[in-house]
């Protein structure tokens, strides 16, 4: 409360320029702290319906629960996509896709999970390459490992629409009450990717349990991320890339991407 009211007085005693910055910053952080409580109760009740639906095939039970959270839980405020401070600026949105800058140099291409909303898959486009593609994704946990922080830099096996890949971590960020952790796929060509999508429609991912991982021993998937699975659906991806890299190729002038919209 104490840092809410000093970031309040301090709001009001700044021009213009600074109110608005600080402003976006604010719902940046609203916005984060309502999808990961929003995370939370999806949780809870994800738990609640699968113990209602045993005997049922997992997937399908995790569809079904997951159609109840989206139901209950979405709301306008949450769709609404702020801006986030200092790094990201919103470029436009196509359909489930948000496009973004990232920084001086990239594009990102994003949308939400299916499972767990905040759970984001992302397609990073960087402007020395714009022909490459970066492949990542998001996973939120309240499991608080002991050794989750080990995880940065481990390649961890997960399953891509049930064929097994390798994913490496990136990053392990507090947030609220668990962590966000970061997964880098590699890159890939847009062609590559369009037809992979084209064909399944969506992401489905798991985390596999590993026998042995460097600094942890037996990694159990589920000892680190409550909810080890997501999968978020990818329809009007060759679309949404196409976007990306036609502002990725305007990147350093003034930013406006030369695409006939269909």
């Amino acid at each position: 409360m104490k840092r809410f009211l000093l970031f309040f007085a301090s709001f009001l005693s700044s021009s213009s320029q600074v109110i608005s910055q600080k402003f976006y910053v604010f719902l940046y952080f609203l916005k984060s702290g309502l999808a990961i409580c929003r995370d939370l109760f999806s949780r809870f009740i994800l738990t609640y319906c699968l113990s209602r639906l045993r005997g049922i095939c997992p997937l399908i039970a995790n569809q079904v629960s997951s159609s109840l959270v989206i139901l209950a839980l979405v709301t306008p405020f949450l769709l609404f996509h702020t801006a986030k401070a200092g790094e990201f600026k919103d470029l436009e949105k196509f359909h489930n896709w948000e496009i973004e800058q990232y920084n001086e140099d990239s594009i990102v291409i994003s949308t939400y999970g299916e499972i767990i909303y905040g759970d984001t898959l992302f397609f990073r486009i960087v402007k020395k390459d714009c022909n490459s593609i970066e492949q990542l994704f998001t996973i939120y946990t309240t499991s608080n490992h002991e050794k989750i922080n080990t995880l940065k830099n481990k390649i961890l096996s997960i399953t891509d629409n049930g064929v097994q890949q390798n994913a490496r971590v990136i990053y392990v960020k507090p947030a609220m009450s668990g962590h966000i952790i970061t997964f880098n796929m590699g890159s890939f060509q847009k062609e590559e990717i369009i037809r992979y999508y084209t064909t399944y429609q969506r992401f489905q991912m798991s985390i596999l349990d590993i026998h042995q991982l460097e600094d942890v021993g037996s990694f159990k998937a589920k000892d680190f991320f409550d909810i080890p699975v997501n999968f978020w659906n990818t329809p009007y991806i060759d679309d949404a890339l196409t976007i990306g890299q036609a502002y990725c190729k305007q990147l350093g002038n003034n930013l406006h991407a030369h695409y006939e919209r269909i």
